[in-house]
Order: structure tokens, then sequence, then C-alpha cells
């Protein structure tokens, strides 16, 4: 949620002190997810060949 409010620029200010965890967290979780679309598109292109 804090990642939207980012992106949009919506809500107060809030006190957000990440943790290197956290930032480690979230670039595994976008990573897969832009591999994974990645990977997707690759898969469907292929097939419909």
């Amino acid at each position: 949620m804090i990642i939207l409010k980012l992106l949009l620029g919506l809500g107060t200010k809030e006190d957000f002190d990440p943790t290197p965890m956290n930032i480690f967290i979230t670039g595994l979780i976008l990573g897969a997810s832009f591999l994974g679309t990645v990977s997707l598109l690759i898969y469907v292109v292929l097939s419909i060949i």
C-alpha cells in the first residue's frame, strides 16, 4: 500500500523508516514480478508462433 501511495502521491506524509530487510524483500518482490511478466510474455509469444 505504501508503494501505491508513493507512486500516486496520495495521502499525508508518513514516517516510514525502512529497514534493510524491508528494502531487500521489496526488491525481491519487484524483481520476481518483473521476471515473471517477461517470462510469461515470452511463453505466450512462443506458443502463438
